[in-house]
């Protein structure tokens, strides 16, 4: 993604796993959200709220503490921004 007014690339890297290389840029600026990694559960509502850099395995593990599951990625590592945006 090129930045209008001053030009340069730059990227937003949830769990890094992305293949088309959406999380990574060449000299560019990357916005690493991998320590964002906080999940919470309103087991009343039965939602999760999770932050940009949460892996897949963030939300199984505490999602499952309430007994709740999600639909999402099979690999444990993905992060959830990338496959659900389809960037990493």
């Amino acid at each position: 993604m090129k930045q209008a007014a001053h030009n340069f690339d730059f990227a937003v890297c949830g769990g890094g796993h992305s293949t088309s290389g959406s999380s990574s840029s060449d000299g560019g600026l990357i916005i690493d959200l991998s320590l964002m990694r906080a999940v919470t559960v309103d087991p009343e509502a039965k939602t999760v709220t999770a932050q940009g850099g949460c892996i897949w395995e963030d939300v199984d593990a505490t999602a499952g503490t309430y007994g709740l599951v999600t639909v999402g990625g099979t690999v444990k590592h993905t992060g959830i921004g990338g496959l659900t945006l389809g960037g990493g």
